[in-house]
Order: C-alpha cells, then structure tokens, then sequence
C-alpha cells in the first residue's frame, strides 16, 4: 500500500533504501526455505525408495535357506537398517538359526531387533520370541527381564501368558492363574488360541488348589 505521507519517487527511493538494508537477508531466506522444502521432499522420496528395495530383498531373503540366507538377511540389516524389512529379516534368521539348533544366533538375531526395530510391533515380536528362548533353557530371571514392561501396544495376551508361563516354572501358581485370565480376556473374540490357554489355567488352578 503507498503512504499518503510520501510522493511516489519517495516511495520508490524509501524501497531501494529498505532493500539495501534487508535484501540479503531476504534473499537467503527464500533460499534457506526452498531448501528445506527440496530437501524433506528428497527424503521422504528416499525413505520411500529404501523401503521399496528392502520389501522386495526381503521377499528374496523368504526363498533363501543355509548359509546364503544368513549373508543375505545380514546385508538387508546393514543396508536397510532404516526400514521394517531389517528387522522382519532379523526375525527370520532367528528362526531359520533356531531351527538349526543354533540358539546362539537366534538369541543375537533377536537381540538385534530388539534394540533396532523401526516398528514396535516388530520390537514385540522379537521380544516375546527373546523371552520364549531364554525360558526354555532356563533363564528365568533374563526371560522376566524383558517381559516387565507396562507398554504392550497390542500384545497384551502374549506378555501375559508368558508371565504366567514363568510363574508356573518358578512354582508360583497363584501368580500364574492371575496372569493366564488376564491373558485369556485379552484374546481378541473368537480366537482359537484360547484352548491352550484355557488348558494352562487349569493347571494353574489345580495347583493352586493343591
């Protein structure tokens, strides 16, 4: 808007003025700005490309068995570490080791994704299979460890059974019932599970009853 104070070659003059003063700043920014927008544009189209990449290693990684899957799965970690598909493939040669009988590589494996998951469903899923691993050849206190968290994020039914899977071992079955109804009502309806939970709450409380 023109200022009624000034005539027009005031104004013009005012301006130069201003722009001497302010141009630069002005100018970086613009450039400043542009910049950041170009560059989160890149990332985002990045992220999104990694990803792509990494789905389709890790449908590769699925086709792949003995030593060649264990390189594979181990360069789709290192290389798309930023993405699900690293631990998804971390997941995979825990299970692919397990079965082998190397408890040693799974137990690295999951480790791994425990501490690195992209998506907390995946940290879960490692960290339940961890607890599983460790209650199995006797870690008890370990295997407790990783299920004492408040933050179940959906998993609540597994956490929980897992605790009363503990107690049962460490003989606390009053402890084990409370865990396995809480397990229980935290199946989604009509979940076929819940007759093997069913069955470990009757031992609980046959127990207990002891």
């Amino acid at each position: 808007m023109i200022d009624p104070r000034y005539s027009e070659d005031e104004q013009v003059e005012r301006l130069k003025e201003w722009w001497k003063k302010n141009g630069t700043s002005v100018v970086v920014g613009v450039v400043i700005g542009v910049s950041v927008i170009v560059g989160v544009n890149y990332w985002r189209g990045y992220i999104q490309s990694q990803a792509e990449e990494a789905s389709v290693r890790y449908a590769r990684l699925l086709t792949l068995d003995g030593e060649e899957s264990r390189q594979f799965g181990s360069e789709l970690m290192s290389d798309y570490s930023n993405t699900p598909y690293a631990a998804l493939a971390a997941l995979y040669l825990a299970k692919v080791s397990y079965a082998q009988g190397d408890s040693e590589k799974a137990e690295s494996m999951l480790k791994w994704a425990v501490d690195n998951a992209e998506l907390t469903a995946n940290q879960h899923a490692a960290r339940l299979r961890l607890a599983h691993l460790y209650l199995e050849a006797g870690r008890t206190d370990e295997a407790e460890e990783l299920v004492n968290i408040t933050q179940y994020d959906g998993f609540r039914s597994e956490y929980k059974e897992l605790i009363g899977d503990i107690a049962m071992t460490r003989g606390d079955a009053a402890l084990a019932r409370v865990a396995y109804e809480e397990a229980l009502s935290s199946l989604p309806e009509g979940s076929g599970y819940s007759g093997l939970l069913v069955m470990k709450l009757d031992r609980a409380i046959g127990e207990t009853a002891q």
